[in-house]
Order: C-alpha cells, then sequence, then structure tokens
C-alpha cells in the first residue's frame, strides 16, 4: 500500500533492526524505526523525517532540515539562526520560504526538538574510510583497503592482481625535463579515467636516491598525462648526474 508520509533515511538502520527482531539493540541509534508505520499506513505519524546537507570531506553538517505533516524547516549554513519554513500545501515547489511563514506552533516545536539533535558543530559526521586492517582476501600481497584506493589502476580487493603489480614493479620509467623540474612518467601504468578522482590520495609515492641506501620520498602527489599515464613533478630535478627511483604503494 502507497504512505505518504515523511521519512529519513535515517530511518532505515532502526527499522531494519526492529523487523530483525534484534532487541534491545546494545548501542544507540539515530533515527526512528518505521515498523509501526508500516504495519499500519493510515495511524498518525507526527513525528518530524529529518536530513542534512553538508561539504563533501566534512564533519559538520551545512544545512539542517526537518518535515512534519506539509511543514519543511531548513537551518543553515552553520546556524540554526538562519532559517525558513516551507509549506507544501500552499508551494510544493519551495518558491517562497520564509519564517515564520505561518507555521502552526505545534509543529515548529517538534521541528526544533528533532533537529537539534543535529548540531551545527565538527566530528557530527564520520567522514574518513573504516579501518579494513590487513585484510588480504585474493592473497596478492596487497590489503583490501589498499586495492580499493588503487581500483583505478585495475586493482581488485576479490581478483588477484599479480599483472598489475608486474607492471608497478618492471614497468617503464621516463624522465622529461620541464620549465619546473623533471617530469616522471610511467607509461605502462594507465588510469581507468571514469574511477579517477583529483581530490582522492592515493596510496602511491616516488622515492629519489642517489646511492641506493638512503631514499627521499618526493613531496608532490601524482596527475595524468594526457594519455591517462602516472606523472610526478620533481621540481628540484635535474637531468644532469646520476639518481635512482622508485615507484612505492604506501601502506
Amino acid at each position: 500500500r502507497f504512505c505518504d508520509r515523511q521519512v529519513g533515511l535515517v530511518d532505515l538502520m532502526p527499522t531494519l533492526i526492529e523487523l530483525a527482531g534484534i532487541e534491545p539493540y546494545p548501542r544507540h541509534l539515530d533515527g526512528q524505526s518505521l515498523a509501526p508505520l508500516q504495519e499500519d499506513p493510515d495511524m498518525t505519524w507526527e513525528r518530524p523525517a529529518l536530513s542534512c546537507l553538508t561539504y563533501r570531506d566534512s564533519s559538520k553538517p551545512r544545512f539542517r532540515i526537518g518535515q512534519v505533516g506539509p511543514w519543511k524547516l531548513v537551518e543553515g549554513p552553520f546556524s540554526a539562526s538562519l532559517r525558513r519554513v516551507m509549506n507544501h500545501s500552499s508551494d510544493p515547489f519551495e518558491h517562497f520560504g520564509t519564517f515564520p511563514n505561518g507555521i502552526t506552533p505545534l509543529a515548529l516545536n517538534s521541528l526544533e526538538e528533532s533537529m537539534a539533535e543535529i548540531p551545527f558543530i565538527d566530528n557530527v559526521f564520520y567522514v574518513g574510510k573504516p579501518d579494513l586492517g590487513q585484510t588480504d582476501r585474493d592473497e596478492d600481497g596487497l590489503p583490501d583497503e589498499t586495492e580499493i584506493d588503487l581500483l583505478p589502476l585495475g586493482f581488485h580487493p576479490f581478483e588477484e592482481s599479480s599483472a598489475q603489480l608486474m607492471r608497478l614493479e618492471y614497468g617503464p620509467l621516463e624522465l622529461n625535463p620541464d620549465p619546473a623540474g623533471v617530469n616522471l612518467t610511467f607509461p605502462g601504468l594507465v588510469v581507468n579515467p571514469e574511477e579517477f578522482r583529483e581530490w582522492h590520495t592515493y596510496p602511491l609515492s616516488v622515492e629519489k636516491s642517489f646511492d641506493l641506501s638512503t631514499w627521499e620520498h618526493l613531496p608532490e602527489n601524482f596527475h595524468l598525462n594526457s594519455l591517462g599515464a602516472l606523472q610526478w613533478l620533481e621540481r628540484s630535478g635535474t637531468l644532469s648526474g646520476k639518481a635512482f627511483y622508485r615507484l612505492r604503494i604506501e601502506p
């Protein structure tokens, strides 16, 4: 049956926990179970649906949003003092958000109380990656977490990646002068452009040595050349003299 109540994605986990019969759950869960509404879609349901918006890699909410019945309250950016109300009964496309915009005291109190659980402070969200440890399900010598980061290079945590490792270990290296230094290019290491993200930090680095006993980490991160191959710029480098380079997968 169709149910027109507003609910939030944060409510899915407590709903699944209740439907699976895992009670009492040993940890606090955000959200509220929708199991009663699933059992009776016509029941009275005055619980606000909550959501929020933020920047990528930011642990602080930018906007927090609550909706109950026809009333939608939006607060932000980064402060509850900036707010507007939309009435979906008369303004379904949200063209005229103002405050208080005729919202009933009961609906406003309900939304304010619920939305206060999403404070405008840092570390509300976990924006890091889960620690997968040293699990290596395909037994190719690289942890799954490292291979997930190397997906654009053809690595995969569930498939043996010896061919990709051979390309890393024995692939050619080209050195070309650049006005800012020396470009180091690995022509055999071509990246899948659909999976490459410039803003992501990949576990790859280049090290330099003059005697093969001590190695210096090059601070620059790699970029892609016009053919999609990995390339580093060594700003302090020249093509005179002797030097050794190695590509390293960081643990």
